[in-house]
This record gives structure tokens, C-alpha cells and sequence, in this order.
């Protein structure tokens, strides 16, 4: 009698890796993603050592290397391959690569289930950039005035941002007035702008400057697009006197019916400035801006309402008063 023993022994097999896809995220123009680490192992009965190898990705922004030489020694042993992608130069947009690890026994056998494929997933977000702001400001104000109405400037990004986003604006001009933006943490930030003419005790005339933008986020990274500049154009106008007459009527009809001077009636313009008439009706308002007013007469207790345009030094102008 003689007994046979048959042992069959599993094969060399390359078994599945630790994972079968990796997927990579980066910022346009920015960093790489970290790297990642892929094991692999063979199992079963080979021709000892074996060689592992990684084939060339199909696509150029990856790549593959491997630790040591490469070589297997028993069952059961892993090999560590680390994966690195690289942004530099790719649009914004999502990318799909592959590569393969083959083992090969000492006797130049391939193992079972060589070569294994992984997948590779690359998205590119696009940058943090700026919006765009607008190209330039105007504003009038009279001369020795310390405000106009200030202007607001939207600032604002889009793409992939670190938040918050910090914005810093500097004017060329001692007459420009800035109220600094508050820091965006995604739902933007506002530039305020106002002149001062008495600031720098302008003359009438038309006066150029600028407003320079910039803006970093929250890793001190400067955001795309955020070196902008604006120019700002002020128009300084004169300041004017405007003298006449205020005259009592004697019916409440138009024109006015035996006009008589009114005396020492309080005028009071829309802007707040107020001068009481003469004896002789007789008044005078200094440094008035050029601007369309109204005009209120405060006489015995009553008051009546007009209108006064002022584009220049004026004399004579009547203002007639109507009882009613």
C-alpha cells in the first residue's frame, strides 16, 4: 500500500491594493495636494523574490514611485507606493487617469491578477479671484466743504477662497476720505469714499486721484485679480454770494400786486444757512454752492416758501412774499 499525499499550494497572486482609486483636489495655481500612499501585496507560492513595478500613468500631471527597490521576499509581504499629483499649468476643471502595478516572479512569470489598474481623479477648483470694481468715481463738492455723499465700492471674490479675505485701500490724495472695508467672510465687503476739499484747502477747479486695492486671505496668500486701482475725479466748485430784496405782496395773486420791502424777515435756504433782511428788506447770503434751494420767509409770525437757483455771484434777485 502507498499513500500519496497531494498538496496543492495557493498560486502567486498579486492581490488588489489597498485601494482601487484615489482622488486628488487642488486650487488653481496653488499647491500641490498632498501625496498618498498605495500598499500592494502577493500572496501564494512564487519563484522568490518577486519585482514589482509600476507602469507609466496615462497622464502627465501624474506620478508614481516606489520605496526601496521593489522587491518581494515572502507571502504576505507589502510594498508602498506613493502617488503624487501636480496642478501647476491645468485649467479648472476635473482630470481621470490610470495607472498599473505588475509583479513578476524570479523566473520572469507574471503573477495572477497582474497588473492591477487604479484609478486617479484630479480636480482643479478654480483660484480665488477678485471681482472687478468699477473703473472710476466723480464727485462735485463746494469749495471748503468737508463731505460730499459718499460712494460705495463693492468688493467681493469668487472661485475657491480661504476666508475671510482681508482688503487694504490707500488714496494718492490728502482730499480723499476712506472708510476701510471690513474683512469678507463670504458675503463680501463694501469700500467707502468721500472727498474733503477743506482738507487740503482746494481752490475751485478739478482735482485727479486714484484708490489703490489689494486683498489677501486668510493664509496671507494674495487673492488673483485684487491689485486694482480706481481713479477718482473731484470737482471743486466755487462758493457764491447771492444778495436782493424780499418783498411783501398785497394780494395772493401773481404777478405781485404793490410790492412793499419786507423788514427784517428771516431767510432760511434748504441747506440751513439763514440771514435776517435789513430795514429796507434788503439781504445777503455768502458762500452759497451752486444747487437749486428752497427758500423759506419767516415775517410776522408767518412763513412762506420760494425757490432759488444759484449758478453764480447773483444781485438783485426779488423775492416776492404773498399773504394767504
Amino acid at each position: 500500500v502507498v499513500s500519496v499525499n497531494l498538496v496543492v499550494q495557493p498560486p502567486c497572486t498579486l492581490a488588489e491594493p489597498s485601494s482601487s482609486s484615489l482622488a486628488f483636489s487642488g486650487v488653481q495655481g496653488g499647491s500641490n495636494p498632498p501625496s498618498q500612499t498605495l500598499l500592494i501585496t502577493v500572496t501564494g507560492n512564487c519563484a522568490w523574490p518577486l519585482l514589482l513595478a509600476a507602469g507609466a500613468p496615462s497622464a502627465s500631471w501624474l506620478k508614481i514611485s516606489m520605496a526601496g527597490r521593489g522587491n518581494i521576499e515572502s507571502s504576505g509581504q507589502s510594498a508602498s507606493f506613493t502617488v503624487n499629483a501636480n496642478t501647476t499649468g491645468l485649467a479648472a476643471k476635473t482630470y481621470n487617469a490610470t495607472f498599473t502595478i505588475s509583479a513578476t516572479d524570479s523566473a520572469g512569470n507574471a503573477a495572477q491578477g497582474s497588473p492591477q489598474t487604479i484609478a486617479v481623479t484630479l480636480t482643479v477648483l478654480p483660484a480665488c479671484t477678485a471681482a472687478s470694481v468699477p473703473h472710476s468715481l466723480t464727485f462735485t463738492a463746494a469749495q471748503g466743504s468737508s463731505a460730499s455723499t459718499a460712494q460705495n465700492v463693492a468688493l467681493s471674490e469668487t472661485g475657491s477662497c480661504a476666508f475671510p479675505i482681508t482688503w487694504m485701500a490707500t488714496g494718492s490724495s490728502s482730499w480723499l476720505s476712506l472708510t476701510p472695508p471690513g474683512q469678507d467672510t463670504g458675503s463680501g465687503s463694501k469700500l467707502s469714499v468721500n472727498v474733503n476739499p477743506s482738507a487740503a484747502n482746494l481752490a475751485p477747479g478739478t482735482y485727479i486721484g486714484k484708490i489703490t486695492l489689494s486683498a489677501t486671505d486668510s493664509n496671507n496668500v494674495s487673492v488673483f485679480g485684487s491689485s486694482q486701482t480706481i481713479k477718482v475725479t473731484l470737482k471743486v466748485t466755487p462758493l457764491y454770494t447771492v444778495s436782493g430784496t424780499v418783498y411783501a405782496c398785497a394780494l395772493p395773486t401773481s404777478p405781485c400786486s404793490s410790492p412793499v420791502p419786507l423788514p427784517l424777515a428771516t431767510l432760511t435756504l434748504s441747506s440751513g444757512a439763514t440771514v435776517t433782511a435789513d430795514a429796507s428788506g434788503n439781504f445777503v447770503f455768502s458762500n452759497v454752492a451752486p444747487g437749486s434751494y428752497t427758500v423759506s420767509v419767516t415775517a410776522s409770525g408767518v412763513t412762506y416758501n420760494g425757490s432759488l437757483v444759484v449758478a453764480s455771484n447773483a444781485t438783485g434777485i426779488i423775492l416776492d412774499v404773498y399773504p394767504g
